[in-house]
């Protein structure tokens, strides 16, 4: 937990952001998280099966008073060697002491001020089933980084105008190395829309397909047996032959 969210932004201090900062690597060994906005984008036809792909950060302030440069993000490291995927930032399950680790990403990527992720495929274990699962319906819809500070600077800006002007302080990470991505309940960062991953769009789309399908069969048997009643109805050849013709008519279309 930060000292930040126990202080009005409005009162945040060099001094108190740092303690905050201070205690956060102390909890977490080094490791410092700033939770980002995810808004998943599962439309490629390449994706794996049980993955998902969005952005992980972006260039923000954090509830925790912490903004992340992209530019100064090293990722090669995590693309090349150790993608991890970690349960809201856990290495060990607390309650198992079996491994945090669910899943991995194929690959990250900086587009402008954004750190893009791509193709998060979950683990089949229960652990890692439940938070895709959790995903999938988009009772989750955010994800976490956990980054390694290289270089941290105080901040101070001034932003809004006439009455709604206020100063927002904070730490920049300057420079930072990747270190992990987590699926979290409660982002730091807001303003993230998911949408839904590509499995539960097919399912909608293909639902949507039968129920037109059914509709038009329906109609078509309402049609046959309308025609076979007119054809009991008469006598004669005629008839059977209206039957026929609109049965091959039923039939082609």
């Amino acid at each position: 937990m930060s000292l930040a969210y126990g202080v009005p932004q409005s009162e945040w201090t060099e001094s108190i952001l740092r303690e905050s900062f201070d205690l956060m690597l102390q909890q977490r060994c080094g490791v410092a998280v700033c939770e980002g906005s995810l808004d998943l984008d599962t439309q490629a036809s390449d994706a794996p099966e049980r993955s998902v792909s969005g952005v992980a950060s972006v260039e923000s302030v954090s509830r925790t008073g912490l903004k992340i440069l992209v530019a100064g993000l090293d990722v090669s490291y995590y693309n090349d060697v150790n993608p991890i995927v970690l349960a809201g930032h856990n290495c060990i399950a607390q309650s198992s002491l079996l491994p945090g680790a669910i899943g991995t990403v194929r690959k990250v990527s900086k587009r402008g001020s954004s750190l893009l992720f791509k193709d998060m495929t979950f683990d089949t274990d229960p652990l890692s089933d439940a938070w895709y699962q959790k995903v999938l319906n988009r009772t989750i819809r955010t994800v976490s980084i956990g980054v390694r500070p290289l270089e941290v600077e105080f901040k101070e800006e001034t932003i809004g105008k006439g009455k709604n002007q206020r100063i927002v302080r904070f730490l920049e990470f300057t420079k930072s190395e990747l270190l992990e991505i987590s699926p979290v309940c409660i982002p730091a960062n807001l303003g993230a829309i998911i949408t839904p991953p590509k499995s539960q769009t097919k399912s909608q789309e293909e639902c949507e397909r039968l129920t037109k399908q059914v509709d038009s069969l329906t109609e078509r048997v309402d049609e046959f047996f309308s025609v076979l009643r007119a054809a009991q109805a008469e006598d004669g050849k005629a008839s059977i032959d209206n039957l026929l013709s609109t049965l091959e008519q039923l039939k082609n279309s």
